[in-house]
């Protein structure tokens, strides 16, 4: 072999090292690069599902933004259309004021006047005042004068009905002593029909205070306060008067010391014996 030869076999055997070691390092260099890319490929992907997530919450963000602003121009529309009315209210108001600022200045003159008209009604009632007092004082001594006489008539009216009353009682007794004298009469005449000798009887002697005490009007019971040591006795008559009314009349059937008793034989329609009555034995 040729030194040629043999210098090109070295020059072949140099390049094929240096070849094969430009092969070894690119090949280190790809498998970094592609070990940083598949790296870099995750964390991208990572960012993007972030991404994403946040592009989905900013979109609902942005839906419910939406509808804030759709409720806000709702808002701002009838905020709009009060304020409109508003406007009117207020034109209308402003309209009022200035009519019931000419009628509150009309009052104010209506006011003056009528304080001027009151001013001289004062100084009218302060002369009136004056000619009213000396007037008060012969008001007040009539009213003496008057109330003296309406006295005198007041005491004349209560004897005059004094005097009638009095009269009126008498007249009801009158009557009462007529009605009871009218019935004795119609008790004499049915005895003497029915041939009760009544020649023999004497005047009774008139008994005072004599009251009734006891009353039992389903058994027709009258008890009164006078007995034996009042000369009563068995046999006796009673008629009884509440005031100048006559009530009823009964028979002594049973006679004590203090006491009496007997049988209502006259009741009076629509009448009734009560505790108290009055017994008088002059009207049989």
């Amino acid at each position: 072999m040729s030194q040629i030869a043999r210098v090109f076999v070295v020059l072949n055997l140099i390049l094929a090292a240096g070849f094969m070691c430009v092969a070894a390092s690119f090949l280190g260099y790809q498998a970094d690069y592609k070990a940083k890319l598949e790296a870099e490929q995750k964390m991208h992907a990572a960012d993007k599902a972030t991404a994403e997530a946040q592009a989905a919450n900013q979109k609902k963000e942005i839906e419910r933004l939406q509808a804030d602003l759709g409720a806000t121009k709702e808002k701002a529309s009838n905020l709009e259309t009060k304020n409109s009315s508003l406007t009117g209210e207020k034109e209308s108001l402003t309209t009022d004021k200035t009519n019931k600022d000419a009628q509150i200045a009309q009052l104010t003159k209506n006011i003056e006047s009528v304080n001027e008209t009151m001013k001289r009604m004062q100084d009218e009632r302060a002369a009136l005042t004056t000619s009213n007092t000396k007037l008060m004082q012969d008001i007040q001594a009539a009213q003496g004068n008057e109330r003296k006489a309406n006295e005198e008539l007041a005491k004349a009216k209560d004897s005059i009905l004094t005097g009638e009353n009095k009269l009126s009682d008498l007249q009801k007794a009158h009557t009462s002593l007529q009605d009871a004298k009218h019935e004795a009469d119609l008790l004499i005449e049915i005895a003497r029909k029915k041939g009760v000798d009544l020649t023999g009887l004497v005047a009774m002697e008139p008994i005072a205070d004599a009251r009734v005490i006891g009353v039992d009007m389903g058994l027709k019971l009258i008890q009164v306060n006078v007995g034996s040591n009042r000369k009563v006795s068995k046999g006796y008559v009673f008629d009884l008067v509440r005031g100048s009314s006559y009530i009823g009349r009964f028979n002594v059937d049973q006679v004590y010391d203090t006491t009496a008793a007997g049988t209502l034989t006259i009741l009076k329609p629509g009448e009734t014996v009560t505790v108290g009555d009055v017994a008088l034995n002059t009207l049989n």
